[in-house]
C-alpha cells in the first residue's frame, strides 16, 4: 500500500474516532504533499513526497516544542509531542548514530582530501536525505 493511501485511510480513521489531533497533523501532510505535487507539475504523489511533509510538519512541531520548553504539562506541549510521534510513521526508518558514522566515512573518503565542510556536508545529505537528522550528520562531520 502506498503511503498516501495509508495516509487517506487514517485520515478517515481519524475522523471517525474523533481524534482532532491525528486528523490535523495528517491533513496538514496531505496538504504538503498537494503542494509538491503541484509545484512539480505531476499527478503522481510518491511515498518520498509524503514522507518530506511528514518531515516538514515534524520539524514545525519540534519548533513548538522549543518554544514551550518548561512547560511539558500544557496542551500545546502535549498536542505537539504525540504529533511527532504520529508523523514519524511516515518517515523512513532512521538510521543509527553509529551507521551514520561509517556512511559519512565512506562518502567523505570518495570526496578529494582537500573538500572543504560544505562540499562534504551536501554530498553526504544528498547520500542520507532523510535516512539521519540533519543536525546529527553536520555534527559527525563537524567532529571528523
Amino acid at each position: 500500500m502506498a503511503l498516501i493511501d495509508r495516509l487517506n485511510e487514517e485520515i478517515k480513521q481519524a475522523m471517525l474516532d474523533k481524534d482532532a489531533d491525528k486528523r490535523d497533523a495528517l491533513r496538514a501532510v496531505k496538504s504538503g504533499t498537494t503542494l509538491m505535487r503541484k509545484e512539480q507539475h505531476t499527478d503522481i504523489v510518491t511515498d518520498s513526497m509524503v514522507a518530506a511533509a511528514a518531515g516538514k510538519e515534524i520539524k514545525a512541531y519540534e519548533q513548538t516544542i522549543l518554544a514551550l520548553k518548561g512547560k511539558e504539562d500544557t496542551p500545546n506541549y502535549k498536542s505537539a509531542s504525540y504529533r511527532i510521534r504520529l508523523l514519524k510513521e511516515y518517515l523512513p526508518k532512521q538510521l543509527s548514530e553509529e551507521e551514520v558514522k561509517a556512511k559519512i566515512a565512506e562518502i567523505v573518503k570518495g570526496l578529494p582530501a582537500d573538500a572543504n565542510f560544505g562540499v562534504k556536508m551536501k554530498a553526504v545529505m544528498a547520500e542520507l536525505k532523510g535516512q539521519a537528522d540533519g543536525r546529527l550528520i553536520q555534527s559527525i562531520l563537524k567532529a571528523m
